[in-house]
């Protein structure tokens, strides 16, 4: 067998899925409707727009779980108040970030309402806006139609539905997306979630959506954006309110303080889209001899430890705890032939090659730097794997 996997596979699976995208969906839209009759749960009134209350429980990035209770309510106040500046309320979204010193002369829309700039409030810092309210409102009802019954209202990852659902459905707020075209630890590249959203997960309840136009298509990626970068925003902000005195009714953030914050989220955001993994060699042949060297490499790295020794991922123990609810999960089933973050070479390559956010899927960069061609004898054998070829230990 010969050639690229890009070049042999690429065109047959996207044939293929394009065949079937609207059968996919029109199957999963039917049965989550008749889900949703069965138990009541998607009614409108379900998925009301509303996003996240600084006084809810906050899931941090470390896995550890702190409450509001712990950070003073003045602090809690100020935290709510400094979302709603910079990211609106829930009929009325927005997506502003903090003007820079340097920046041009602001509209007066762009300006600080006479409410936060009155006697005995701290003024808030002067903004720009990211994203226009009316592309958040139009993202926002494509979200409350076809999203909230599983990702929720505020992106909690908690709809009405995500109880029965495995895995779960994603909670956004964490600022934490598994499968990017973008180093670990990093945000995704808009063209990730653009892809997520027209292609979904296989081997999850994330369908496709190559239906939706263009422009709502859009406007539901940047109001995901907007969901993302106000919750992480506010874990930030909570997790250092926790270090306010409750005794001190002075103490309080400097208005720069939360702005910097802020921006550091927006920044991450925007440094991403600089930052695509490209392999680093061009991928061999994919022969019999490339498989085999994966095979070794895969039992070298000792990856059956969590993928298993037929590549099933049914260990005898969970690998370890879901970063976003908690819960026990086990590693990729690589025989299904549905790997959720897709099955294209250069999918599986950047896996094995940066990592899985979120996951106990460690980054092989520094593994593998003096040896780059391994990472593509490790795609060739797990593609070998969900082409149904066995394997033993």
């Amino acid at each position: 067998m010969t050639g690229s996997i890009g070049q042999r596979r690429e065109s047959v699976l996207a044939s293929t899925d394009e065949a079937s995208a609207w059968r996919r969906t029109f199957v999963w839209t039917l049965a989550l409707g008749a889900f949703c009759l069965a138990v009541g749960g998607c009614r409108q009134a379900s998925t009301e727009p509303r996003l996240i209350p600084a006084k809810e429980l906050v899931r941090l990035a470390d896995s550890r779980v702190r409450k509001a209770d712990g950070v003073p309510p003045r602090i809690v106040k100020q935290i709510g108040e400094t979302l709603e500046h910079y990211f609106g309320t829930p009929n009325e979204p927005r997506m502003f970030e903090p003007a820079k010193e340097d920046a041009a002369e602001q509209s007066p829309a762009d300006e600080p309402s006479a409410a936060e700039g009155e006697a005995g409030k701290p003024q808030q810092p002067k903004r720009v806006a990211q994203k226009s309210s009316e592309q958040l409102k139009r993202g926002l009802a494509v979200f409350t139609k076809r999203c909230a019954a599983c990702h929720g209202a505020s992106g909690d990852g908690a709809g009405p539905v995500a109880a029965y659902l495995r895995p779960r459905p994603r909670d956004y707020r964490l600022g934490i997306f598994k499968f990017t075209s973008t180093p670990y630890g990093t945000k995704p590249r808009r063209a990730d979630l653009i892809r997520t959203v027209l292609r979904g997960a296989k081997g999850t309840s994330m369908p496709a959506f190559p239906f939706l136009e263009e422009e709502d298509l859009q406007a539901v990626v940047d109001y995901v954006v907007m969901l993302s970068q106000r919750g992480e925003v506010e874990q930030l902000l909570l997790a250092e309110g926790e270090s306010f005195d409750p005794e001190n009714a002075e103490e309080m953030f400097a208005p720069d303080e939360m702005a910097a914050v802020v921006t550091q989220v927006a920044d991450a955001w925007r440094e991403a889209e600089h930052k695509q993994v490209i392999p680093l060699t061009s991928e061999p042949a994919y022969t019999e001899e490339s498989i085999a060297q994966g095979r070794a490499i895969f039992m070298r790295e000792e990856c059956f430890k969590c993928h298993g020794t037929d590549g099933r991922g049914r260990t005898p123990e969970p690998i370890g705890k879901d970063i976003w609810v908690g819960e026990d999960v086990y590693a990729a089933d690589l025989s299904s032939g549905m790997l959720h973050g897709g099955r294209r070479s250069i999918d599986i390559y950047r896996r094995i090659y940066s990592g899985v956010n979120g996951t106990r899927m460690p980054s092989f960069t520094e593994k593998f730097k003096d040896d780059p061609d391994a990472v593509w004898h490790l795609v060739h054998f797990i593609v070998s794997i969900t082409e149904g070829r066995k394997f033993g230990r």
